[in-house]
């Protein structure tokens, strides 16, 4: 198997986590811990104000009360809102409202349940010089098993569980592309899940010229890198440059 790999040649590929989207920072904000959130979040807005160019929001959520900022909003007090794939702070200090956030969920776009609103913008379509992103679509399902682990290879769940120990190591991955953007600084951006790991650790991105479609099955091969981070606030725990890619049967 690896040597077919071998025979189709290395692609320039890169790998981001987090999915999701999340959307450009200030660097002049940008002083707190930063992780991927969970993939969905629902609850009643009980205020919001704008300050730095963002829109922050308290929500309450199963009884308790959150914090979430976002430049796109289509929602009013009162309303139940969501957002999807948001970027986690932790000990955010924002410098206009001179105000410390313990926790707050930086969210590509908010909305009112049932309101469909504009496109939210990704954090690859917010970067400027580079072209945006193609308009999102749904991400498919992966069901848990409906994908087999690569021979003397890793699932992405054990790519997140094992990274620290994985960390400049080749490894294999077998996925299947659940999402798909076009030419962004020179790429294409792919979301892959295998069925494994949970809301944060289910789903790994990366770059690559070649084109694919959401379903394709692919095994990649790949030194695994952590915490990179290209600036401008998008850090990525999980990280591949390099590997080889090969579209497989369905």
């Amino acid at each position: 198997m690896v040597n077919n790999l071998n025979n189709r040649g290395s692609f320039m590929i890169t790998i981001l986590v987090i999915g999701f989207l999340i959307f450009s920072v200030s660097g002049t904000e940008l002083s707190a811990e930063k992780k991927a959130g969970s993939a969905s979040h629902t609850g009643k807005l009980l205020q919001m104000f704008k300050s730095g160019g963002y829109t922050y929001l308290e929500y309450e959520s199963e009884g308790k009360k959150f914090w979430a900022a976002s430049k796109m909003v289509v929602a009013n007090i009162g309303n139940i809102i969501e957002f999807n794939n948001p970027l986690v702070m932790k000990d955010f200090y924002s410098k206009t409202l001179k105000r410390k956030f313990e926790l707050i969920y930086f969210a590509g776009m908010v909305r009112a349940v049932g309101k469909s609103g504009q496109q939210p913008m990704s954090s690859m379509q917010s970067m400027k010089g580079h072209k945006k992103m193609n308009p999102d679509t749904k991400v498919i399902k992966v069901n848990p098993g409906s994908v087999k682990k690569a021979d003397n290879g890793y699932t992405i769940a054990e790519c997140y569980s094992q990274k620290d120990a994985l960390k400049g190591k080749t490894i294999l991955i077998r996925a299947r592309v659940v999402k798909f953007s076009s030419k962004i600084k020179g790429r294409n951006w792919i979301h892959i899940r295998d069925g494994s790991g949970k809301s944060g650790s289910n789903d790994i991105t990366f770059t690559t010229k070649e084109t694919f479609v959401p379903g394709d099955l692919i095994l990649i091969k790949g030194t695994l890198i952590l915490n990179k981070d290209i600036g401008s606030g998008y850090l990525f725990p999980v990280f591949m440059e390099d590997p080889e890619v090969m579209k497989e049967k369905k």
